[in-house]
């Protein structure tokens, strides 16, 4: 029996193109683990205790989202933070490259009584909003898959109001290399060394070190009000010990 070679890693210029690929046909192959927020999923009790991870992580300042706060979701997915936030009263904008995600989104918000949710299909680096725009936007995981970090910053800074609120989150290079349920053991020491992993034909993400992604919000113009680890192991080559 000869051994599988592992799928090989390269960079992409543009790798919101690979990503974009490998959505669509994920969505034709395997639309239970893309809507995770749909009851048969069985991504669904992760994806959500995950997102429970995130809402305390983000305490004090995500508690204090209020009725009729403005909020942007940049890179929304399927919707998992525009639900509870809409709950709430707040004024949700859903964003996403894909319309798979965005399609998905809109089915859920319109479950629970949103007729008409706000939902736009865009980059992160050209948001179709005028200046100023949102009280609070979210960023989950999404500087991970984007084209140019820097300038998805530059962007969320321009719609966000003086003193609005960005929730980041982004997969550190030692979380995001050992979660990854994409990588094999061979692959995880370039994904450390160099920060970004390609695996052509199928995805593309960017892992970062604590330092790297603090320099690129402060040269977007953020103040740093809390930074939290808070990696779960829930994915990816170790999770047998996890789960065992």
């Amino acid at each position: 029996m000869t051994r599988r070679q592992p799928s090989r890693l390269s960079i992409l210029k543009d790798p919101s193109r690979s990503n974009l690929a490998f959505a669509r046909s994920a969505w034709k192959t395997q639309p239970l683990l893309m809507d995770y927020l749909d009851p048969r999923s069985p991504l669904r009790t992760r994806r959500l205790i995950q997102r429970r991870i995130y809402e305390r992580t983000f305490s004090p300042h995500y508690a204090r989202l209020r009725r009729g706060t403005r909020i942007l979701d940049v890179g929304c997915g399927v919707g998992r933070f525009l639900l509870p936030l809409a709950s709430w009263g707040c004024r949700v904008v859903g964003a996403d490259f894909e319309l798979g995600h965005l399609t998905a989104a809109r089915k859920h918000l319109r479950r629970t009584g949103i007729r008409n949710p706000l939902l736009t299909r865009c980059r992160a680096e050209r948001l179709p909003f005028k200046d100023g725009s949102f009280d609070a936007a979210l960023a989950i995981e999404t500087l991970s898959y984007t084209s140019s970090p820097s300038h998805a910053l530059e962007e969320i800074q321009r719609v966000l109001r003086p003193k609005g609120l960005l929730f980041l989150s982004v997969e550190t290079r030692i979380g995001g290399a050992f979660s990854d349920a994409h990588l094999s053991l061979e692959q995880i020491e370039p994904v450390l060394r160099e920060g970004i992993c390609h695996i052509p034909s199928s995805f593309y993400a960017r892992y970062y070190h604590e330092a790297e992604i603090l320099r690129l919000l402060r040269q977007s113009g953020f103040r740093i009000l809390k930074t939290t680890p808070a990696h779960f192991i829930l994915d990816g080559i170790l999770d047998p010990l996890v789960t065992n």
